[in-house]
């Protein structure tokens, strides 16, 4: 790389190949050292090798990540990698990344790339907002707003309803819950899910104020809770997918 070498100054050195390397755009007070591709050598293989299914058969882990790998890899990275695999972070990101392969495995004889359609509810009393505790992969553990897929025999106004009083068991009569809605919006960035294509329909839900009803985990979710608003905007990692920046376009709202 010496080269390429830019000084005391700092930058980014990378290879522009697709739309999956648009973060090199993102440090425009950066230079950039474009640096041509390395013997046709992508993350997207090596992350391939790393986490997905691969790693479960008769031989050892890194016997596999070995041949596939190690020799892109510098010694230290690699043991690196090989002790990370021991570690709960690791575990949890391999189901993750399982899940979504299979998920897309699932669509390969589909006659077209699928696109999926979405509600979320953003619930909104007395200064807080109703979220869930997602209950399996993708995004176990997460926090999310209360949502789901529509059914092809809904508006999108019943969908969120349905998958809101499904998820939470918010005992507010539907009626009340439909005249309350104050606005939606649609979010359809082609990349916000690693699903595949998901266009999500979002409703702002303004509850009149008073005592916090309760609410209880169903469905997809193993938790639902009221947070202080405050709090939310603290919790963006800890938040499932672009719901936290559907969550500040409608707080901006309230």
């Amino acid at each position: 790389l010496e080269d390429f070498a830019i000084g005391s100054n700092i930058g980014i050195i990378g290879h522009k190949k697709d739309t999956s390397t648009f973060y090199l755009d993102m440090f425009p007070q950066w230079e950039l050292v474009e640096f041509p591709n390395l013997e046709d050598l992508h993350a997207t293989t090596i992350r391939d090798y790393y986490f997905n299914d691969k790693w479960n058969c008769e031989d050892s882990p890194e016997d596999i990540f070995s041949e596939m790998c190690k020799d892109y890899l510098n010694e230290g990275i690699y043991r690196f990698m090989l002790d990370w695999r021991e570690t709960e972070t690791y575990k949890y990101l391999s189901g993750e990344y399982s899940f979504y392969e299979r998920y897309k495995a699932d669509w390969d004889d589909a006659p077209y790339p699928p696109t999926f359609v979405t509600v979320d509810g953003v619930v909104v009393q007395s200064g807080h907002l109703l979220l869930v505790r997602r209950r399996s992969y993708p995004g176990k553990g997460l926090w999310a707003l209360p949502g789901g897929f529509l059914n092809q025999n809904e508006g999108v106004k019943d969908g969120v309803i349905r998958e809101l009083r499904e998820e939470t068991k918010l005992k507010v009569p539907v009626a009340v819950l439909k005249g309350s809605i104050k606005h939606s919006k649609v979010f359809d960035h082609p990349n916000r899910s690693l699903r595949g294509r998901t266009i999500t329909h979002a409703h702002l839900i303004e509850l009149n104020p008073g005592p916090l009803p309760p609410v209880k985990g169903g469905d997809d979710a193993d938790k639902a809770k009221w947070f202080p608003l405050e709090e939310v905007l603290t919790m963006e990692s800890q938040l499932f997918e672009d719901h936290f920046s559907i969550i500040n376009y409608f707080i901006g709202r309230v």
